[in-house]
């Protein structure tokens, strides 16, 4: 019972491998990983290199395909097969077109495209345009016809050449238009995205009135583009993965090379590529199905619809995910100290942004412990009460028929459901209606001698502790355990408070974010990391968080303003007069 007790708290599976722990990066060159599968095969071999090895693998992969699996020459047989696959009809999406391509001699064509994924316009000058009107000699003696229309008379930016019938299927519900040749068993797959999307608009939950005001779209290539136009290093390496075997939802995922630690690195790259689901539904569930304890109440990664602050995590040495269809971003290692800042804190004076910090704090722990804090004082602990505010209390539960711990989860139930309700309704009504029916349903509940006014004092400063603490996940997991402090608190008074804060303690130290712990750099207490609460001026913070182990620690050099005469620079020539110059 102890030891589950324990292995609950300390989220420790004894069946399972130990957990990942991030190494230092001088420990982790590129290429190593705990785990083979993630580890690249054979020695790190120069650019052009590759670049051949590549070529000859693509050449081998096609001659090695099944034959079942193999686009037949024949375009009869390869038309059937798309109809049959995209059960056309009755499916009404699937459009063919068959054509001529204007060579000598002429090549019989076809062209295959899902209606409202491909842009006609596209398809009709890329393609057809190029191939029925544009005169041409036609392929030289030898070669294949799909080469000479991929090379000298398809003016398109994106062309993939598969053999694979299973490829061309994927890339056709992608928004690829293909390319079928008689007599050629290869198939050309060109990019013709045409889909509807939403314009770039300001975020919805991460308002700021300083900053940045762009957030992401459900549009993978539109969110990759806005973190590219932020971070223009060529070092920025964005990977994609397609891990739901029917959705073949596309993730974009992005690291620094040279910055980012390789070994997590390597272990992203191997969860992402050992995922076997049949659809993501959006970021949020593709960093729980990854994180290293998704059954914890306290969140593990990062989510933003920002890509200002997706560009500044990246720069610190995390990695990012962006999924098609998803709005969001998740952002890993997170420690707890990230779900406490916004990305306004990087626009205001240090001094501000060191105090908003300090109160988000402050609220995060009223909205954790107030209700049993006073749950355990007016039930076990009266003695510790002022006279007068003890009279006050006792006064005003005089009418009151329930319990103080019932009196307050039912107060607490009752706001939930307000808050619920609040949101679930149409923006224009919703927040009015959450007021009104607080307001309305308070004052009844407190003529009615159901519940006692402090009471509503406390649930009404929770609430407002909750609001101000910006991460909408890190709020889920302080209701829920604010429920479960006020359970223990209900039971035992101040001990079952503090043997509920004790337990919280022990677990959040315990959890790791991809080989972070999430309470560093306070535990373990890292004394040369840049400060993540009391944030430090822009010109003083040389280092990036040594937590997150990147392979470059410095951010910025130790003086970044020599002409500041209480700077480093100036310390180190001493006072004026002694020496030095302006140059």
């Amino acid at each position: 019972m102890w030891r589950w007790l324990w292995n609950l708290l300390t989220v420790n599976d004894p069946e399972q491998e130990g957990p990942f722990t991030l190494p230092p990066p001088e420990q982790a060159e590129p290429g190593e990983a705990r785990h083979p599968a993630a580890r690249p095969p054979g020695p790190a071999a120069d650019a052009p290199a590759v670049l051949e090895d590549l070529a000859r693998l693509e050449d081998r992969v096609q001659s090695l395909t099944p034959p079942a699996d193999r686009v037949s020459p024949d375009l009869e047989i390869n038309l059937a097969w798309l109809r049959t696959t995209f059960n056309s009809p009755p499916d009404f999406g699937l459009v063919v077109r068959r054509f001529r391509i204007a060579s000598r001699p002429p090549i019989e064509a076809c062209l295959a495209h899902l209606k409202g994924l491909a842009d006609r316009e596209l398809v009709d000058t890329v393609i057809l345009k190029n191939l029925m009107r544009r005169p041409g000699d036609g392929p030289a003696d030898g070669q294949p016809a799909w080469q000479w229309v991929r090379e000298a008379a398809l003016p398109a930016n994106e062309v993939e050449v598969h053999a694979s019938r299973h490829k061309v299927a994927e890339g056709v519900a992608r928004g690829q238009t293909a390319v079928f040749l008689a007599g050629e068993d290869r198939a050309l797959l060109v990019e013709t995205p045409g889909w509807e999307k939403r314009p770039i608009q300001r975020p919805l939950a991460e308002v700021t009135v300083r900053g940045s005001q762009e957030g992401f779209t459900e549009d993978l290539r539109t969110n990759v583009s806005l973190v590219r136009k932020i971070v223009r290093d060529p070092d920025l390496t964005v990977e994609l993965y397609r891990p739901s075997r029917r959705s073949l939802t596309e993730v974009a995922f992005l690291h620094v090379r040279g910055l980012t630690n390789p070994a997590l690195v390597e272990e992203v790259r191997y969860r992402l590529r050992s995922l076997r689901v049949d659809h993501v539904h959006g970021t949020d569930v593709l960093g729980q199905m990854i994180e290293d304890a998704p059954n914890s109440f306290v969140p593990l990664t990062l989510s933003t619809e920002r890509p200002d602050r997706v560009a500044a995590q990246l720069l610190e040495g995390n990695i990012a995910l962006l999924a098609e269809g998803s709005p969001f971003a998740v952002v890993a290692p997170a420690t707890v100290w990230s779900f406490i800042q916004t990305a306004e804190d990087a626009s205001l004076r240090w001094p501000f942004a060191t105090f908003l910090r300090m109160v988000r704090v402050l609220a995060a722990g009223l909205a954790l412990v107030l209700p049993a804090f006073y749950i355990s004082l007016v039930n076990y602990h009266p003695e510790a009460i002022p006279t007068d505010l003890l009279l006050a209390i006792a006064g005003a539960r005089e009418r009151v028929p329930f319990p103080s711990p019932v009196e307050l989860i039912l107060i607490e139930a009752g706001f939930e459901v307000i808050r619920e309700a609040g949101v679930r309704i149409p923006t224009p009504i919703g927040p009015t209606l959450g007021i009104v029916g607080a307001v309305i349903l308070g004052e009844a509940a407190v003529g009615a001698g159901l519940i006692s006014p402090l009471l509503i004092i406390v649930v009404a400063m929770t609430a407002l502790g909750s609001f101000a603490v910006p991460n909408p996940d890190m709020v889920f997991g302080l209701r829920l355990g604010r429920f479960a402090l006020i359970l223990v608190a209900g039971a035992f008074g101040f001990f079952g408070l503090a043997l509920g804060l004790v337990a919280i303690l022990v677990h959040v130290c315990s959890l790791r974010s991809f080989g972070v712990p999430l309470m560093a750099p306070a535990a373990p207490w890292r004394p040369a990391s840049p400060a993540k609460v009391l944030r430090a001026p822009p010109f003083a913070r040389e280092e990036r968080p040594r937590a997150f182990r990147p392979r470059d620690r410095q951010r910025q050099p130790e003086v970044v303003r020599p002409w500041d005469p209480e700077g480093p620079a100036a310390r180190r020539e001493g006072p004026p007069g002694t020496g030095g110059s302006r140059g």
